[in-house]
């Protein structure tokens, strides 16, 4: 009896602890240059004239971290310049899944919320209680926004043993106001990026 509970308490430890090793956190930091565009979802995807610059810097938590697939929760923070549409900063967190093939090839899709802060290109104006136009002192406005990502990248970790996972991602955010002829705010950001394991 001693030797049965002996070995039960022995495997219920070695269990645990290779569920601590598969849920072990790593915190890759991904981060890219962007291209925008004032589009509908999937148009004017890998548009290069104009170029609108941007940037935008992440990191992702596992709630499944296997080696051909993970389910992740990311944290991202970004920004574009565009003195046509108007330049914007944004936050988002996205739930997303990761499949990678043997040979390195990833392919990642992930769906979430944000908060989306755009920039005016030019004064604004508001109507006062006397029915006069003043300037007004906002430089843009906030709003709610969701999003959705598609990419797809190369693991050098199956095959080179080189850490880095370079990627390309079109990535489209929907803000919820911008002008009051406006209701929702369409953006397409073409990602081009590298993500690394710094603390892994």
């Amino acid at each position: 009896m001693i030797v049965l509970f002996s070995s039960a308490i022995i495997a219920l430890n070695t269990s645990h602890a290779q569920e601590n090793k598969v849920r072990k956190q790593t915190f890759p930091i991904a981060t890219s240059l962007t291209n925008h565009s004032w589009a509908f979802p999937f148009k004017q995807v890998f548009r290069m004239n104009p170029i609108y610059p941007g940037i935008s810097a992440e990191t992702e938590y596992y709630y499944k971290s296997k080696p051909a697939f993970k389910l992740y929760q990311t944290g991202q923070i970004g920004g574009f310049y565009n003195n046509s549409s108007g330049s914007a900063i944004y936050f988002n967190s996205n739930f997303g899944m990761r499949y990678t093939t043997k040979f390195g090839l990833a392919t990642e899709l992930s769906v979430g919320l944000g908060y989306f802060y755009g920039f005016y290109t030019s004064d604004t104006y508001t109507q006062n209680t006397a029915g006069d136009y003043e300037k007004s002192k906002k430089a843009g406005i906030g709003a709610m926004s969701g999003n959705i990502a598609i990419g797809l990248g190369y693991d050098f970790s199956k095959k080179f043993d080189k850490n880095i996972t370079p990627f390309i991602r079109y990535q489209w955010i929907a803000s919820t106001y911008y002008w009051s002829l406006i209701s929702i705010r369409p953006n397409g950001l073409l990602h081009l990026g590298a993500r690394f394991y710094p603390f892994q």
